[in-house]
């Protein structure tokens, strides 16, 4: 605990702060109450969580794309502030994380080629940092006007390889953002073996483990209700690496014959209490991906409760705003199709814990 005390005091305390700004419990209710996006726009720019990201912005004459990517700045900026307070110890680790980011960024522009939208990405906000540590230039993915293009203009980037091998009859964004999902993971648990130790490892093991159980039961179940693809399908996309669901048990999981038979043999796992709240309604692909993510918060945030002096703090920090801002998003995606407060509030997580 000393050491631990020694080494994220000071971290802690600056990610302590930095929580202190989120979405409290009445700015939810706020939120989901007003009429239009531009309202919710509005109201942001009083919280100091979020005035800096919204400040130069017009609410009047914002476009409906405009405000999700502002939304998504927030987690790089909040990002960036971390990574500039610690030392060169925890950037190592950190800069895994940023892998994330560039995900995230690469999986927005390849919707919006298949979508044949033009490609563009706002990253004024984070734009100087981003492009000292990235492994790609967006300025030149941008310019892609074809998939051919894009993979050709990763060249020199890690996400060339990854993307490149993916065959002529799978050429889909599903294919594409499974396979940048599935790098990330192996690329982090590699990793953490080579930067880190002691309670930190632990604690990264146990995060990251359960998050790929979890992204592989989710992704089973996925296909066994609704999609209803070949089993040799699901297993050319599970990442290859087991924590506390065993080999076996997601081969057992995969091999089922039934949603009914599925759930059984969750509910005998160590993930027992993963589906126990779904929501009922009639969209329900939406309402399982809000129990999962409330369930994975749950864990992070208890890690982090018991081991308040490690990389826990961080992660714990950062999975929340990542949930704080999906919530943002759903909330003014319902908002703009005019659902009714109770309604929106299903699609949310933050207000709940």
């Amino acid at each position: 605990m000393a050491s631990g005390l020694y080494s994220y005091g000071g971290v802690s305390t600056k990610v302590r702060a930095m929580k202190r700004r989120g979405l409290k419990s009445n700015d939810y209710k706020s939120i989901m109450q007003m009429k239009s996006p531009d309202d919710i726009v509005m109201y942001l720019k009083t919280l100091e969580g979020y005035r800096d990201i919204f400040k130069d912005i017009d609410e009047n004459n914002i476009h409906r794309g405009e405000v999700e990517l502002r939304i998504e700045a927030a987690m790089y900026v909040d990002y960036m502030k971390i990574y500039r307070f610690v030392d060169d110890e925890k950037r190592k680790f950190l800069d895994i994380f940023f892998t994330k980011f560039e995900i995230n960024i690469l999986k927005s522009l390849l919707r919006k080629i298949f979508d044949e939208q033009s490609v563009d990405y706002d990253l004024s906000l984070f734009k100087t940092f981003f492009e000292n540590h990235s492994s790609f230039d967006i300025k030149i993915l941008s310019k892609s006007k074809t998939l051919e293009d894009f993979v050709e203009n990763l060249k020199g980037s890690e996400y060339y390889t990854v993307l490149a091998g993916i065959s002529e009859e799978t050429k889909n964004l599903f294919s594409y953002e499974m396979k940048l999902e599935n790098y990330y993971y192996q690329k982090v648990w590699k990793l953490k073996d080579k930067y880190l130790k002691g309670n930190d490892y632990k604690v990264v093991e146990s995060i990251i483990g359960q998050r790929i159980d979890v992204q592989n039961i989710l992704w089973v179940y996925r296909n066994k209700k609704y999609y209803k693809i070949d089993n040799s399908v699901i297993y050319g996309y599970i990442i290859p690496i087991s924590y506390k669901l065993s080999k076996k048990e997601l081969s057992a999981l995969v091999e089922t014959d039934s949603i009914a038979e599925f759930l059984l043999q969750i509910d005998n796992s160590y993930y027992s209490g993963l589906f126990e709240n779904l929501v009922g309604v009639s969209n329900d692909k939406i309402s399982i991906d809000t129990q999962v993510s409330a369930y994975l918060l749950k864990q992070i945030s208890s890690l982090a409760r018991n081991n308040p002096y490690s990389i826990a703090s961080i992660i714990s920090y950062l999975n929340a705003k990542e949930v704080e801002l999906s919530d943002i998003i759903s909330m003014v995606e319902g908002v703009r199709y005019k659902l009714k407060p109770e309604m929106i509030e299903r699609y949310v997580i933050g207000n709940k814990l």
